[in-house]
């Protein structure tokens, strides 16, 4: 058995003493939720009534999150661990967030894969989506709207700013490399350099 002390209103949030011990960072849902109120309360319903609180709390904290800035479903599961909410807790706020469609990895591959193809090859993209969690299957369908002129337009902007106008074969191998690094694949990178060095005035083009 428990006994809840005081209930005292804290900034947004509440503390709770119980037995002497101060709880802080009380919802008012969870309160209104579990009914509570000074006086006895038994050991499993304050257990309940914190587990409560904790949802409420990763689930607050996980749509600010999603507010600010689109999460992947794995990234949204790893900063909840990292504030160290309870498995529960974040298995339920990742749940209602997925079915109200604050996330979506399908979405979230689509609209990565628009936003860095300007300036990243596909090669690039797929790795950095699978390093955030995102499925092959996700992946792949969000790179088949890319097409090879997509490509090419990238291989050219990002030729055109690394190459020297009146190149020697090292800054050549330098510029392919780099377009390597970008995830532009070796033919994309070779029609670009290509074209550059047949037709400078392609330089001021791009730009």
């Amino acid at each position: 058995m428990r006994r809840i002390e005081s209930i005292k209103k804290k900034g947004i949030y509440f503390a709770v003493t119980a037995d002497g011990e101060e709880y802080r960072g009380i919802t008012a849902d969870a309160i209104a939720e579990c009914k509570i109120k000074c006086g006895g309360i038994a050991e499993k319903d304050f257990d309940n009534f914190v587990a409560v609180n904790d949802y409420y709390r990763a689930k607050q904290y996980l749509f600010d999150m999603l507010a600010r800035k689109p999460r992947t479903l794995k990234e949204a599961e790893r900063k909840l661990r990292e504030k160290k909410f309870m498995p529960e807790s974040i298995r339920k706020s990742v749940a209602l967030a997925t079915e109200y469609g604050y996330i979506s990895d399908e979405r979230y591959a689509e609209d990565y894969v628009e936003a860095g193809s300007r300036t990243k090859g596909a090669y690039r993209l797929k790795a950095e989506l699978r390093k955030k969690g995102v499925s092959a299957e996700h992946i792949e369908r969000a790179l088949a709207e890319l097409t090879k002129e997509d490509e090419d337009e990238c291989a050219l902007r990002l030729a055109a700013k690394r190459l020297k106008r009146e190149p020697d074969e090292k800054d050549i191998e330098r510029t392919l490399r780099y377009l390597a690094a970008r995830g532009i694949s070796y033919d994309a990178a070779k029609r670009a350099v290509r074209a550059l060095v047949d037709n400078p005035e392609l330089f001021d083009e791009v730009f």
